[in-house]
């Protein structure tokens, strides 16, 4: 994900997937998050079994351009 004041783009395995071209105030922060969401089958359809669902994730790698030699903390959680 690159986030700027002017847009917000997401990247899988190196691929442009999402951008929002509206972007976030300089000051922004947040925690990541991340998840498996499963639909009902009202947005996609429905896994066709009911056996248990799991994934994983080998990385996820965050990089924040340093502006301050001692950014600010950010705590989750």
């Amino acid at each position: 994900m690159r986030l700027g004041t002017d847009y917000v783009d997401w990247y899988v395995n190196g691929a442009l997937v999402y951008e929002d071209g509206r972007g976030v105030a300089p000051d922004w922060s947040a925690c990541l998050n991340v998840n498996l969401s499963i639909s009902s089958g009202d947005i996609h359809p429905a896994p066709p079994t009911d056996d248990p669902i799991a994934f994983s994730a080998d990385h996820v790698r965050v990089f924040r351009r340093v502006r301050h030699l001692r950014p600010s903390p950010v705590t989750c959680g």
